[in-house]
C-alpha cells in the first residue's frame, strides 16, 4: 500500500509517517514499481507509536522502548509519564470542579467568581452592613484577596465552614472590630495580636461544636500557603496581622485536633 494509505489506517498525517522514518522510529518500506510499498507491519508499528504517544511518552523515550532497550530504564520512563498523566488528570478534575459549582452559582443566580456561594453571602451581608466607606474598601479588598486565594488552590476546603454559622451578635462584633482595624493609624502588635485573637475566636463561635472535627481534617500546609500568599498581598501592618492570625488559627486546630 501507499505511504498515505498507511497513514489514513493508523490516523496519522503522512507528513507525521515521514518524520517519523527521519527520526528511526519506523523502517522505510522497499521500493515496488518506483513507489515504497507499505505493509501491515509498518501500520501496526504506526498504531504503536501513536499510542505511546497519546500515553504521554516523548518520541525519544518512544524509540529506546521499540529498540529492545525497555529493561529499567523504560520501565522508569512510563513511571515518569504516568505520574505526569496522573497529574494532568488531576489538574483538569479540578477545573472539571470549579466549572460545575460555577454552572450551579450561576444557574441559582450566583456571582461569576471562584469563591463559594457561602462566602460571597458573607461578605454581601457585611458589606450590605460596613459602617463606613473606609471599612466597605477593606472588605472588598478581603474579598478579592480570598478570590485570588480560592483560584490558586491556597484556601482549605474546610474554610467554607467558617462562613457559615453567623449569627446577628457575630455580625456586629465582626463588623465593629473591622472598623476599628481598618480606621486606626497605628496599632501596636499587642492589638493586632488581640484582633487576630478575637477573629479566631469568632470563626470557633460559627462553626460551634464541629470545630474539632474540622480541625482534624485541615491541612496546616495548605494554611501556611494561604498566609504565605496574604503576606505577599498585604503591606507591613496586613503582614504583621497576618503572623498573628496564622499564629493563633493553627494553635487553635492544634488544640481542636486533642479534643
Amino acid at each position: 500500500m501507499r505511504v498515505k494509505d498507511a497513514a489514513d489506517l493508523a490516523g496519522v498525517s503522512v507528513r507525521t509517517v515521514r518524520h517519523y522514518h527521519a527520526r528511526g522510529l519506523i523502517p522505510v518500506p522497499a521500493t515496488v514499481a518506483g513507489v515504497r510499498d507499505y505493509g501491515l507491519s509498518h501500520v501496526a508499528r504506526l498504531i504503536r507509536i501513536r499510542w505511546l504517544v497519546e500515553s504521554g511518552l516523548s518520541l525519544t523515550h518512544i524509540a529506546e522502548l521499540l529498540s529492545g532497550e525497555h529493561d529499567g530504564a523504560g520501565a522508569s520512563d512510563l513511571r515518569e509519564a504516568l505520574a505526569t498523566l496522573d497529574a494532568r488528570l488531576a489538574q483538569l478534575t479540578g477545573q472539571r470542579e470549579r466549572l460545575a459549582r460555577l454552572l450551579d452559582s450561576i444557574v441559582a443566580g450566583g456571582s461569576l467568581t471562584p469563591l463559594p456561594q457561602v462566602v460571597v453571602d458573607f461578605y454581601d451581608e457585611l458589606e450590605a452592613h460596613a459602617p463606613d466607606e473606609s471599612s466597605r474598601r477593606a472588605m472588598c479588598e478581603e474579598r478579592e484577596f480570598l478570590e485570588l486565594a480560592y483560584f490558586r488552590g491556597d484556601v482549605p476546603p474546610e474554610a467554607e465552614a467558617l462562613f457559615l454559622g453567623s449569627t446577628p451578635e457575630l455580625v456586629r462584633e465582626g463588623l465593629a472590630a473591622f472598623a476599628a482595624l481598618h480606621t486606626a493609624d497605628e496599632l501596636s502588635d499587642e492589638e493586632l495580636d488581640a484582633f487576630a485573637s478575637a477573629n479566631v475566636e469568632r470563626m470557633k463561635r460559627r462553626v460551634g461544636e464541629r470545630f474539632p472535627e474540622i480541625a482534624a481534617s485541615i491541612d496546616l500546609d495548605v494554611v501556611a500557603r494561604l498566609y504565605a500568599l496574604f503576606d505577599a498581598t498585604n503591606d507591613e501592618r496586613g503582614r504583621r496581622l497576618g503572623t498573628a492570625m496564622q499564629r493563633h488559627l493553627t494553635r487553635e486546630i492544634e488544640t481542636g485536633r486533642k479534643q
